[in-house]
């Protein structure tokens, strides 16, 4: 199982090595107060 975060991360990653910028703007350390799920403790 993987978070929608995670999966973001990966996408950010990958556009690194394939030489793109990365897109997805990811803050671990702020609460998600717009996402609902089991996961809305991370950004």
């Amino acid at each position: 199982m993987v978070s929608w975060y995670d999966a973001l991360e990966y996408c950010n990653k990958r556009s690194i090595q394939e030489g793109l910028k990365p897109y997805y703007n990811i803050i671990k350390n702020k609460k998600d107060f717009n996402k609902q799920s089991e996961y809305g403790n991370l950004k």
